[in-house]
This record gives structure tokens, sequence and C-alpha cells, in this order.
């Protein structure tokens, strides 16, 4: 073999390696927001029915067009 190809692969196996590393890591990093979120949406969720009120019937809630000249 050639000193290039060999060199080649001594750099490509880690570099694959580290790859992988980061691959593995990120969906574990995936799966812990996915649970966070779910926390954080059943807080907001009690917290909102705990408060009495539904803020997406309150009018100061809802989306208004933009006063303005309109052009």
């Amino acid at each position: 073999m050639d000193g290039q190809i060999i060199a080649t692969v001594a750099v490509a196996i880690p570099v694959l390696g580290f790859l992988w590393t980061i691959h593995r890591d990120v969906s574990g990093l995936r799966e812990r927001m996915a649970r966070m979120e779910g926390l954080i949406e059943g807080f907001a969720t009690q917290t909102a029915s705990a408060s009495g009120k539904n803020r997406a019937s309150d009018p100061s809630y809802q989306i208004r067009e933009p006063q303005g000249s309109g052009g």
C-alpha cells in the first residue's frame, strides 16, 4: 500500500468515530429536550387552568392588524 492511502485511512477512522459520537450525543439531547418541552407544556397548562382564565378568549391577547396607512 502507498503511504498516502495509509495516512488517509489513519485519519478517516478517528474522524468517523468522532462523528459517530456527536451523532449519539445529539440524539440523547433531542430526547432530553422533548422531555423538558413536555414538562413545560404541562406546567403551562396547569398554570393556565389554575388561574381560571383562558388567555385565548382574552381580547388583550388577540392578534390584530397593524394600524397605519396600509401601504
